[in-house]
């Protein structure tokens, strides 16, 4: 088994082998990466109060949030082009690329306005949104997402080729990079700024070694109208795609600090570290071999198109159930254990949080409909997704309280399942998945209502 493994990572000939490989290498990555954010998670625990870790939450995801309603699917479209691997289509993928991250930063700095004068009248007085701090915050986010828009699209060419060794360095330095400014700067001035600052310096690091350790056309500025309309005619359903998922993902963050004080929501963004670790490895599996691969099957030997999806799902859904049932068994424990007595009723939400993973392991589907090139589609069911979130969160909450709008949201997607189900490619690659969805959510129900 080694040896297959050692021939993989030196010889990724055949697709199953460069999907293999892509899938070592993200968790390999992953495995050195998160380690390192969990430690400085750990470390600044012990310098701030919980409350901070709320107000980071909120500004990664309006930060997060305005880079995923911008998506105009600059990864899938250099994957699934044919144009793909060409310098010249790299080079206007960059500058469009330059143009949305200038513009996200006018937006985030607006955002920071607006929330300045408006958070202190409409917000609650206990919630992150009043906080006097957040516009600061939200003004050192902006210069991260500056960075991120000038990072070389040598990247994605990467990616397409699903040589990813490059590509986790790059995320392992930047992430190291990140969390010692962090750490320096929390030992000096122990605040909530200090996690802003590791935020910018690993977005500005990550773009310095984007230019400089991928092989690919150096880049430069490159107008072409033609290729524009190309990357819009895909991209401006992905932006639908994007708003939904992005709202799919991250409307609890949102909506939560809104609805809760400060402390609590904190509590709530350290139980999500821990699940987040589990959503990261499964969703970094899907964008980084699911779309490559699929595309690579339909583009050089369509007809194994059906068993080689057939078998991605199988193989997802028994790693997801494997993930899911270990943070649900340990992860109150691992926060008893690691974090100080202000931080210990994480582990209280830890469970609820943790069926966010079981909505995963359909993550196969949304990557296949996309990997066909039916963005409208896949922006149809991302809305779905993120409404049914929207929804879920709000009439929980008000009807039965926190805790179950946790799991509410958590589950929240079945909708959305539902539908990328009714693709009709999907139909006639899976006639009888329904039998998946059918047995699925019964059985983790079960659990929680057995144990909880």
């Amino acid at each position: 088994m080694i040896d297959k493994l050692t021939k993989v990572i030196r010889n990724p000939a055949s697709l199953g082998e460069r999907a293999l490989n892509a899938s070592l290498w993200n968790v390999a990555g992953l495995g050195m990466r998160y380690p390192i954010r969990l430690a400085g998670n750990l470390i600044m625990a012990r310098l701030v109060a919980p409350e901070a870790f709320g107000l980071m939450a909120t500004v990664t995801a309006l930060h997060i949030g305005l880079s995923l309603i911008s998506e105009v699917g600059f990864t899938q479209s250099v994957m699934r082009s044919e144009k793909g691997e060409q310098p010249r289509f790299l080079r206007v993928v960059w500058t469009v690329q330059i143009m949305r991250g200038a513009l996200l930063t006018l937006v985030m700095l607006l955002l920071a306005l607006a929330v300045l004068f408006l958070g202190p009248v409409y917000a609650g007085a206990d919630t992150v949104y009043a906080d006097p701090r957040l516009p600061g915050l939200l003004c050192i986010a902006a210069i991260a997402i500056l960075a991120r828009g000038f990072e070389s699209t040598t990247v994605l060419l990467a990616r397409r080729r699903m040589r990813l060794a490059r590509v986790k360095l790059s995320e392992l330095i930047s992430q190291a990079a990140g969390v010692s400014a962090m750490i320096a700067i929390g030992l000096i001035y122990p605040s909530v700024w200090a996690l802003a600052a590791g935020l910018a310096v690993r977005a500005i690091t990550r773009a310095i070694l984007s230019h400089n350790i991928f092989p690919g056309p150096r880049m430069a500025l490159r107008w072409d109208p033609g290729e524009m309309r190309e990357l819009w005619s895909f991209g401006k359903w992905m932006i639908i795609a994007s708003i939904g998922g992005y709202f799919a993902a991250y409307s609890d963050r949102l909506i939560f600090g809104a609805l809760v004080d400060k402390e609590l929501f904190g509590l709530y963004a350290i139980a999500m570290v821990w699940v987040e670790l589990g959503v990261q490895i499964l969703q970094m599996i899907g964008s980084s071999v699911f779309i490559p691969a699929f595309s690579a099957v339909m583009r050089e030997n369509p007809g194994r198109i059906g068993p080689a999806f057939r078998k991605a799902l199988w193989t997802f859904g028994c790693l997801t159930f494997a993930i899911f049932t270990a943070l649900y068994f340990l992860g109150g424990w691992v926060i008893e254990q690691l974090y100080p007595a202000a931080y210990l009723d994480a582990r209280l939400l830890l469970p609820f949080l943790a069926f966010r993973l079981i909505m995963l392991m359909f993550i196969p589907l949304r990557e296949y409909i996309v990997s066909t090139g039916d963005s409208r589609y896949a922006a149809f069911a991302q809305t779905v997704a993120g409404l049914s979130a929207i929804a879920s969160i709000y009439v929980a909450y008000h009807l039965f309280g926190f805790e179950t709008a946790i799991l509410a949201f958590a589950l929240s997607a079945i909708p959305a399942v539902a539908l990328q189900m009714l693709y009709p490619p999907l139909r006639r690659l899976l006639p009888h998945m329904w039998v998946a969805l059918a047995l699925c959510y019964p059985l983790t129900l079960g659990i929680w209502m057995m144990l909880g």
